[in-house]
């Protein structure tokens, strides 16, 4: 339709603009829909013509031009509003923002200061404003719900990404909005009950405008297998309003597992550097340069990696991706002594600590991580992850949530008519939510009743790494992510940077620096693939190097949550206590829900021998993810340690119990809970928990150390110099064992 006030004259050059703004739009060539939409508003400015080109400035991520364009259309336009919000957003303008989405937010901000002055109630509340009324239907609510969250009001967010579901149930961005605020559970339980059907889904997407009338009169009755005709495109204007539909880059969801802190030796010597690094710093790439004056100690140079000499970076090779295709088993993770993680643990070596005994276990029977399964359980068989079936029968991943018999049929069988496609979808939303909740076993479990082909996509095996990731299964979760990039090889964003952690727990130095060289190769300005540089260097016990490839995608990416905690995880390897903490500050700044940079500053301030601080970042850290097995651990550690005020040996015990329940296969939570024993005089049950240690690990000189103490306390000292003597012998350098040896010595 022509625009009110063109004469008849111009309306053929108009309509012929607009087609070539159009067919240039759909062609992705922005450049020259920008030229021909400018010719479009010179020959008539008005509001929808200014909005055309507003449009391909935003694609192009020219959003002050845009906003400079749209400045003389009316307020009553809904699409010129929306595409200023949209631009005011992406500039961080946050309160012009809601200015533009919610004008109603000045009236009350009027009537609460008339309040004021007059002492009179107001006919507004806050709390109580409707997110209705916004430009743009379930688009704006999204947009007015990341305002609000970003001025940390949630429940006004919560209750705008809910209308936002509920007037378009296809809105994934508001899904993630909902779960990365663990408030989906209530627009989940709503859609299930508006799913239960196919006649009431129909009702629903049409109500949304996502079908047509002929495609709800022509669809098949309920259960047939028929696919949902979306509505034609039958402007420039739908085509549009189509595309202003793409979400906004949304904030980092909370990051898995937590990263030890104590550096190990890595597994290849470092031979050099990549060539194919040497351009990729800010200076000569556009683009990759520091985010602000602020950020500018977070622009680094880029020393180039190197790749052992039996693997250099393999082209990914086609393979099948079906429920038969070939699937690599996870190999075992390498042993490693625990006098790493002791160190990590016994946060202090001070007298005020000195009732906790040093962990020194020696043997390669135990891994480095707490949370580590049994070698029995790390390698599984290669066809767990080609079928959901699998998952469930030969796995123990999920063993206190068994799949009811009556409802597995279904929900495997969704179907492809209106009310399967929807149901399917939910069945996606609930494992995601499930997923940021931290509930991965939960997560698993409905992944793995999705149908074959929705199984095997890169999103649901991305999804499966993470949870097992954050489940400290990190061979399961290794294989999870292996299968992902083969059916994606270029996924890289909420991907590569949790895959290379786990390379990094398993100390692939080979499968690392491969993964590093391809993802910086396809994706440069991504921060993930920094992050997983940095994995890199961290592994090859280069801290220098880690922390400047960190720093960069920070600032490649001012919002990512996980790369700000990984540079504090790097600085307390370090033990630069001062700029971890400064880290993870950042990064709770930008995630308060973030509780991997809560457990860095708890182990922190214990490192610092500031016991009560560390007990509450901890605290708070368990009440965002009360399953992890580590956070339980290191909350005893803190307990157990201080001045005598601050020792609570009791909680202690209660949070190592915990953790062994946990995770039952953690020999560290164990042995830490035979010492407390000790500490709490109880000495037979203390006794019997290191004898059933040693008949599993027999070579480890801890054990024989504190069955020693034990024996002394009993007045036995003939079997306490038998003790100490085995412990000494197993590590003859140790001066603990030395000196208790000569103790007991000097005693006969």
């Amino acid at each position: 339709m022509v625009c009110e006030g063109a004469g008849m004259a111009s309306a053929i050059g108009i309509e012929v603009l607009r087609y070539g703004v159009e067919q240039a739009a759909r062609s992705f060539l922005h450049e020259g829909a920008v030229f021909l939409a400018e010719q479009l508003v010179a020959i008539d400015g008005c509001d929808e013509h200014r909005c055309v080109l507003a449009e391909q400035l935003v694609a192009t991520r020219s959003e002050r031009r845009a906003l400079f364009v749209l400045q003389p259309c009316s307020d009553t336009s809904q699409r010129a509003s929306y595409l200023k919000a949209l631009c005011h957003v992406r500039c961080a303008e946050w309160t012009l923002a809601e200015r533009v989405l919610k004008p109603t937010a000045l009236q009350h901000a009027a009537a609460l200061a008339r309040g004021a002055r007059t002492g009179l109630p107001t006919d507004m509340d806050d709390e109580d404003q409707s997110p209705d009324g916004v430009p743009h239907g379930a688009e704006g609510l999204y947009l007015l719900g990341q305002v609000y969250e970003h001025f940390h009001r949630d429940e006004m967010a919560v209750r705008c990404y809910e209308r936002a579901v509920e007037l378009n149930p296809t809105m994934w961005s508001a899904i993630k909005a909902l779960s990365r605020l663990r408030q989906a559970a209530h627009a989940l339980d709503v859609l299930q009950e508006k799913w239960a059907d196919d006649e009431q889904v129909l009702k629903t997407l049409k109500a949304a405008g996502l079908v047509t009338l002929s495609a709800v009169a022509s669809s098949p009755q309920n259960g047939s297998d028929s696919s949902v005709h979306s509505a034609p495109v039958t402007s420039f204007q739908d085509l549009s309003h189509s595309a202003m539909k793409t979400p906004l880059h949304s904030r980092q969801i909370p990051p898995p597992a937590m990263r030890e802190f104590t550096p190990t030796p890595s597994s290849q010597p470092t031979n050099g550097f990549l060539s194919s690094f040497e351009d990729m710093t800010p200076a000569n790439r556009p683009g990759l340069g520091v985010a602000s004056a602020d950020d500018a100690d977070f622009a680094t140079p880029s020393p180039m990696i190197s790749t052992p000499a039996v693997r250099g970076a393999l082209p990914v090779q086609g393979t099948a991706v079906g429920r038969d295709a070939p699937f690599r088993p996870p190999p075992a993770p390498p042993r490693k002594s625990l006098r790493a993680v002791a160190d990590a643990s016994d946060t202090s070596r001070s007298a005020k600590s000195s009732h906790m005994s040093r962990l020194t276990f020696q043997t390669d029977a135990f891994p480095k991580e707490e949370g580590r399964r049994s070698a029995e359980r790390q390698i599984e068989t290669a066809d767990m992850f080609a079928s959901p079936s699998g998952l469930i029968s030969k796995t123990s991943a999920v063993p206190n949530v068994q799949p009811d018999e009556a409802v597995v049929p279904a929900v495997r069988d969704h179907g492809r008519s209106a009310g399967g496609v929807m149901r399917l979808l939910l069945s996606m939303y609930r494992a995601y939510s499930l997923t940021c909740a931290l509930e991965c076993r939960e997560a698993i479990q409905e992944l793995s009743l999705l149908p074959n082909e929705h199984y095997q996509t890169p999103w649901t095996h991305a999804a499966l790494g993470r949870c097992y990731l954050e489940l400290n299964e990190y061979s399961l979760s290794e294989a999870a992510f292996d299968r992902a990039m083969k059916l994606d090889p270029y996924r890289v964003d909420e991907t590569v940077e949790y895959y290379s952690t786990v390379l990094w727990h398993l100390k692939q130095e080979i499968a690392l620096a491969d993964l590093a060289q391809r993802v910086v190769a396809c994706a440069p300005a991504s921060a993930s693939s920094w992050c997983v540089v940095g994995n890199l260097m961290s592994l090859r016990r280069e801290p220098d190097e880690a922390l400047r490839f960190f720093k960069r995608a920070c600032s490649l990416d001012p919002m990512c949550v996980y790369a700000y905690t990984l540079t504090g995880h790097e600085y307390a390897m370090r033990e630069d206590f001062e700029s971890a903490l400064k880290a993870y500050y950042k990064a709770l700044a930008i995630d308060p829900r973030h509780y991997n940079a809560l457990y860095g500053i708890g182990h922190v301030m214990q490192r610092k021998e500031q016991y009560r601080s560390s007990q509450h970042k901890l605290h708070l850290a368990l009440a965002l993810n009360p399953r992890s097995s580590t956070l339980h651990f290191h909350l005893a550690c803190a307990y157990a340690q201080g001045e005598p005020e601050e020792i609570d040996l009791n909680s202690a015990l209660q949070h190592l119990e915990t953790s062994i329940a946990l995770d039952a296969d953690n020999p560290l939570a164990r042995f830490e809970r035979a010492k407390v024993l000790i500490l709490l005089a109880r000495l037979d049950e203390a006794e019997a928990a290191l004898l059933e240690l040693r008949s599993v690990h027999a070579k480890e000189a801890a054990i024989y150390y504190e069955l020693g103490r034990i024996s002394q306390q009993r007045g036995d000292v003939q079997a306490a110099a038998r003790f100490y003597s085995s412990a000494l012998d197993l590590d003859p350098r140790d001066r603990l064992y030395r000196s208790a040896v000569d103790r007991i010595s000097a005693h006969d």
